[in-house]
């Protein structure tokens, strides 16, 4: 019997070639595109003013369970806010990047007194 007949009596033929030859190499691409859309995703939610607010919203909520002073943030999200329910997006975004700068700055200050 020569080793061709025995692999393949014994299944094992088949096993060895899907192991020794794979049948298609990895296909990074599709990494690629998945890193693309979610920079995509990100820069589409970037606009979005509902979503920088719930962000601002929980970085106050963080920084303020660790004690820092989140009063000027908090200030720019109640305009962010109002100027959201007014329909100016433009204006909600310049006021929660405003808080979000604000949060930065006390946690700067936080650090200069230690």
């Amino acid at each position: 019997m020569n080793l061709k007949a025995i692999l393949t009596a014994t299944g094992l033929g088949t096993a060895l070639a899907f192991t020794a030859f794979p049948s298609r190499s990895p296909d990074f691409r599709a990494l690629d595109t998945t890193i693309a859309s979610a920079e995509e995703h990100h820069e589409e939610n970037e606009n979005d003013p509902a979503v920088e607010a719930k962000e601002l919203s929980a970085n106050i909520n963080r920084e303020k369970a660790e004690g820092t002073d989140v009063s000027a943030a908090v200030a720019h999200q109640q305009k962010g806010e109002a100027a959201m329910k007014a329909g100016n997006t433009k204006g909600a975004l310049e006021h929660f990047e405003e808080g979000e700068h604000a949060l930065g700055e006390s946690e700067e200050h936080e650090k200069d007194k230690d």
